[in-house]
């Protein structure tokens, strides 16, 4: 039995809990601060990877969760994650147009007209994020109190954390494996992201619990059906961005739709089920094993 199976089986759903929730809005507010100081990128994106992996917990463990605490939580947490994507957004297409190399003078000047919108649209985000923080620092505060106070917790969340942790792991891993088997190359990108956001749950719940070697194996699922939707949302980025009568930028396009489907297709390479299917046996003998 794995030491941190063992672990795992001291603590109740709703110590688990804080304890996850504590650490997560920690991080959020460490990384929050780097980035208002410093501007660095990495620690906007940390930020948000906190907010994401606490509202995947949240949802998890919704059955745990007083229903007008999980309301007012995941509505906070939605907040502090939308005020923020147009900075993410913008700066995440021009990392994709730094890769871009045209051949053509004109295309060159399209390039870089296209970029310097880009910037200036990244920073009126990044003034506006930074302006008024009175309602985000609002919502940080009351996430604190939230995952401190003992009423957050429903009664039954006092019952040992090892069951209902692996409750929640089997029926995810289920739904990935339904979802998967269904999938079809010609299914709109949004059905794949779809199974991304659940990839990317399970690997964090994963994380959680110590099963590295399994979160592993969702965190390369969740870059394939990450590159599905970055391609997409490149797509549609330049169609908002740009004439449809520009060359350069159309052919780009047409290259990027080509790439969609390799991607699309990697996905449902077949491997992938058997691999899931293995995950599943092998966390069915981690967490159900009998104490010694």
């Amino acid at each position: 039995m794995s030491k941190y199976i063992k672990m795992l089986r001291a603590y109740s759903v709703q110590s688990f809990l804080q304890i996850r929730f504590e650490q997560l809005s920690g991080n959020m507010q460490t990384q929050l601060h780097t980035f208002m100081i410093t501007g660095d990128e990495e620690a906007l994106h940390q930020y948000r990877v906190a907010i994401r992996s606490m509202r995947s917990l949240c949802q998890s463990f919704e059955a745990f969760i007083e229903e007008t605490h999980f309301k007012a939580l995941s509505k906070a947490l939605k907040s502090l994650q939308k005020e923020s994507n147009a900075m993410r957004e913008r700066d995440v297409f021009l990392g994709y147009l730094q890769t871009l190399v045209p051949l053509r003078p004109e295309d060159f000047q399209a390039l870089a007209s296209l970029k310097e919108r880009l910037v200036q649209e990244k920073e009126e985000a990044y003034t506006s994020f930074c302006g008024d923080d009175t309602r985000r620092q609002k919502n940080l505060l009351s996430i604190q109190h939230y995952v401190k106070d003992a009423a957050f917790y429903k009664a039954s969340s006092t019952q040992s954390l090892i069951k209902p942790l692996y409750t929640i792991i089997k029926q995810l891993l289920k739904k990935i494996i339904k979802n998967s088997s269904s999938l079809d190359v010609y299914d709109k990108s949004k059905k794949f992201h779809a199974l991304r956001l659940d990839y990317k749950t399970l690997r964090y719940i994963l994380e959680f619990a110590h099963v590295e070697q399994s979160a592993k194996i969702c965190k390369v699922m969740q870059n394939r059906f990450g590159l599905v939707q970055d391609t997409y949302n490149y797509c549609m980025l330049l169609q908002r961005y740009v004439p449809a009568d520009d060359s350069f930028f159309y052919a780009t396009l047409s290259t990027l739709e080509r790439d969609l489907k390799t991607h699309k297709r990697l996905c449902l390479h077949k491997d992938n089920v058997k691999t899931l299917q293995k995950m599943s046996q092998k966390l069915q003998k981690i967490f159900t094993c009998k104490k010694r």
